[in-house]
Order: C-alpha cells, then sequence, then structure tokens
C-alpha cells in the first residue's frame, strides 16, 4: 500500500514540475514577444491636392525600388511614462528600407549592405522608441549604420526627371515617429515632402497636329546643402539651395485643348528664379520649339506643388499658374498672376 502511495506523490509531483515549468515558457514567451519584438515600418505620405491629376501617381506613394534610411532611437523612458524628462539614445545606426511592395501600400523592407534583410527589435528595457527617417537621393551619402547626420550634405535632384525612377528618387522626404511603444504592429511614418513640385500641362489647338519631343526647365539650381537638426531631430532638415542652374528634362506629352490634361512632372529645390529670364521650354518633334520666360520672379516654396497649363500656338503665353499645398496644409491652393509672355 506504501508504495502505491509513494507513486502516486512521485506521479503528482512530476506533474506539478512539468506544469511550473510549462507556465514559465509561456511567460518567457511572453515576454520575448512583447520586448524583443520585430519593428516592422510602413509609410504614409502628406498630400492634398494632384493626385487625381500626378501623372507618374506618386504624390502619396513611392515607387517600387525607393529606398528609405531610417535612424531608431531609445526614447530613455516607457511608453506609459508622463512624468521624467527622457534623454533619447541611438539604438540602431541608418538602415536601408526598400520599398518593394507590388501594389505600392506602404510595406518597408528592412535590408543590409548585401541586400539580406535584417531584423531590428525593439530594447529589451521595455523602453519606446522615436524614429526618424529619410526619402531621397542619398545613394552614397547615407550609409548602413551610419550615425545620425551631425553635418550639412550636399543634397541634388535629377536633371533628368523624363522618367518615374529619377522623379521619385529626387523627392526628399523626412518623417518622424516618437514614443513607439513595443506593442505596435506596424509603424506607419508619416512623410512629409521638403522640396517644390512642378507639373507642365501643353494644350494643343484644334487646328494643330503636332507631337513634343521633350520639355525643359531651365535656370533652376538642382543641388542644395541639407542641413540636419541633431539637437532637434523631430524637426525636418534645412534645405538651402547652392551652385549653378543646370536644365531639367521632363516628360513631353500634351493634349488638344478641351481633352483631358496631361502633366509633366518634376522636383525643383525650393528657390526663387529670377524675373525675366528663359523658364520653360517646349521641343516639337519638328525641331519648332516654344520659350516661355518669366515676367517677375517667381518663389518655389517647399511643400508647393505648382501648376502651368501653356497653348501651344503662334503667340504662347501664360497668364497665370496655380500653387496647391503639396502637402498637408491649408488646402485649398490658390491662384497666382504670374505675368508671364
Amino acid at each position: 500500500m506504501k508504495k502505491i502511495i509513494y507513486v502516486l506523490l512521485a506521479v503528482l509531483n512530476l506533474i506539478g514540475l512539468v506544469s511550473c515549468s510549462s507556465n514559465d515558457d509561456v511567460t518567457n514567451r511572453e515576454i520575448e514577444g512583447n520586448r524583443g519584438r520585430e519593428i516592422k515600418l510602413g509609410y504614409v505620405i502628406d498630400n492634398i491636392e494632384a493626385i487625381s491629376r500626378s501623372t507618374y501617381n506618386l504624390d502619396t506613394k513611392m515607387n517600387r525600388g525607393d529606398k528609405v534610411y531610417g535612424w531608431i532611437f531609445d526614447s530613455g523612458k516607457e511608453y506609459t511614462d508622463n512624468t521624467s524628462t527622457p534623454v533619447e539614445s541611438p539604438l540602431y545606426g541608418a538602415t536601408t528600407y526598400v520599398h518593394t511592395d507590388v501594389d505600392r501600400n506602404g510595406e518597408l523592407s528592412p535590408l543590409n549592405a548585401s541586400g539580406s534583410v535584417v531584423f531590428r527589435e525593439y530594447p529589451l528595457n521595455n523602453h519606446s522608441v522615436n524614429i526618424y527617417a529619410v526619402h531621397g537621393n542619398f545613394d552614397g551619402l547615407i550609409s548602413q549604420d551610419m550615425a545620425y547626420p551631425t553635418s550639412a550634405m550636399q543634397y541634388s535632384v535629377k536633371t533628368d526627371q523624363s522618367n518615374m525612377d529619377n522623379y521619385s528618387v529626387s523627392d526628399l522626404m523626412y518623417a518622424k515617429t516618437t514614443n513607439v511603444n513595443n506593442y505596435t504592429d506596424t509603424v506607419k511614418l508619416r512623410f512629409s515632402h521638403l522640396l517644390s513640385k512642378i507639373s507642365i500641362v501643353p494644350k494643343i489647338a484644334a487646328n494643330q497636329s503636332v507631337t513634343i519631343k521633350k520639355i525643359e526647365i531651365l535656370n533652376t539650381k538642382p543641388n542644395a546643402t541639407l542641413t540636419f537638426n541633431n539637437s532637434n531631430r523631430s524637426t525636418a532638415p534645412a534645405v538651402a539651395v547652392t551652385g549653378e542652374a543646370a536644365t531639367i528634362t521632363l516628360t513631353g506629352d500634351a493634349s488638344n485643348i478641351g481633352s483631358a490634361d496631361i502633366e509633366n512632372e518634376a522636383i525643383l529645390i525650393p528657390q526663387t528664379v529670377s524675373a525675366n529670364v528663359d523658364f520653360i521650354k517646349v521641343t516639337l518633334s519638328t525641331g519648332t520649339f516654344y520659350t516661355y520666360k518669366t515676367g517677375s520672379a517667381i518663389t518655389f516654396d517647399p511643400g508647393k506643388s505648382y501648376r502651368f497649363v501653356l497653348t501651344l500656338h503662334e503667340s504662347p503665353i501664360i497668364t497665370g499658374y496655380t500653387v496647391d499645398d503639396w502637402a498637408a496644409g491649408n488646402g485649398g491652393g490658390q491662384t497666382v498672376t504670374a505675368d508671364m509672355d
């Protein structure tokens, strides 16, 4: 009888040990799941205007293959801590994220220098994270694991923007997301445009049968000095135009008067184009070209979209242009008299 009791006690003890071990495993998995989770990134882009009339359809989307460079910081506090004054510290240097999603609906894949997927995890101390990121023409400027920039760098838009890839990579954008807790599934980085957009809309008179060979923007500077604010990373980098003027080439499409507009788009460094200089050149397949001069100076502001509608005839004239909010702002947009001939 005693042997039977001993056996039963041994079995019960074994069951208890297994149960404790199982509970411990669950607890450990929960801790690992909540404190060492992968940081997954997606994106949205601030925009109000021009979505329906955008040729490249990239006002609120990135092009497939676009790169985003992100820096992840330990915020210095837990997500629910609203009392302390935290000091953030670097968690990961620059990580290259590539927009590989075919449908362009907001996924970003982290890759290392050799093109393999890397994983970025939330800190084990249960702190939230702050994330800062840029999109644009940064090949050769930002490298994998590079620290957040503390000195100015040179930035440029492509002078040939007659294709989607060059147009898209020229689009300088910045995003910041702070106090992200480790329960977040996918962090949506909200990007804002830091440069200017220009759209040229040529219209062909009904009695003309012409084909446009190319459209060019003249006398704008494609280069800028980009200064990151390392003491306040929530502030977007400052952009200051620099260098010499160059010609920027756009697509060369047009539509007949009364037909749907066709946009020819380019990204410009914010700047002021002087008065009385050649500004837009439209070259036809026959070799004939139209050149539009500025009357008064035109200032291109960051985060704004400028739209010029041109009628191609013997005496071309621009009576005005529209300025819209390219990024989230006051909405609407306003019409400005261009005084051009």
